[in-house]
């Protein structure tokens, strides 16, 4: 049977707190449905109990990263090997919560070409976050709909849930990290398609070790910010 959604779960040793969300997920999602669970190395130590869990729920398909190592080329590779005309995006360390997903398949189907999981809505919230990181998500999520008109709270919190032909239409071109997750958004939106968003609650990682870079990664998000502008103020000028 070919599946409805396919969720992409990059993984890097995260331990066997693994299976807690995958059972999780298996309990909370509604439709039939695919996780690939892409990893970067073959010596993950998070491989053997994918693998007792793979020989129960042949749902469950281990991907290996084609890009290399990192998050981005993870799910690059899970995009890739999607194979449902809905695709989900969402952390193997437990901090998406898998009850929003039910809502995030009723929006798409509503009309939505990618559907955003947000922490700042009415209805969503946020435990156990740095606090740096978590004021400069919060100040980019308030002032998205006011310089780029896209309509969400939370840009940067990559679970979110796409049509597959707007993702065939817009390949990732970030190069840096979790950036992607704007720019999909932005152009997105941009391009005509409609980005909304449902409430979710957020969970700060209680297993392994967080690989968040801020130093690194800001200049990219700021980045797609400033396009973000730019095209806005484009349909402005010339509608």
């Amino acid at each position: 049977m070919t599946p409805a959604l396919s969720i992409v779960f990059p993984v890097y040793r995260e331990g066997p707190g693994v299976l807690r969300h995958l059972d999780k997920i298996l309990r909370a999602v509604p439709v039939p449905h695919e996780i690939l669970a892409v990893v970067d190395l073959d010596d993950d130590p998070t491989l053997p109990p994918l693998r007792e869990w793979e020989r129960l729920h042949p749902h469950l398909k281990i991907v290996r990263n084609a890009y290399g190592r990192g998050a981005l080329k993870a799910i690059r590779t899970g995009i890739e090997y999607a194979s449902a005309p809905r695709i989900l995006v969402m952390m193997s360390d437990g901090s998406d919560d898998p009850r929003t997903i039910g809502a995030m398949l009723s929006a798409l189907d509503a009309g939505g070409a990618c559907v955003a999981a947000s922490r700042y809505m009415n209805g969503g919230r946020q435990v156990g976050a740095e606090g740096l990181k978590r004021a400069m998500s919060f100040t980019a999520g308030r002032l998205l709909p006011i310089l780029t008109g896209v309509p969400i709270h939370d840009p940067t919190n990559a679970f979110k849930m796409y049509r597959r032909e707007w993702l065939e239409r817009f390949p990732i071109q970030s190069d840096g990290g979790f950036e992607y997750s704007l720019e999909l958004v932005l152009r997105i939106h941009a391009a005509g398609g409609r980005v909304v968003q449902v409430p979710t609650t957020w969970r700060g990682r209680t297993e392994g070790a967080s690989n968040f870079r801020l130093a690194s990664w800001l200049p990219k998000y700021l980045r797609w910010y400033l396009l973000g502008v730019a095209w806005r103020l484009r349909r402005l000028l010339v509608g």
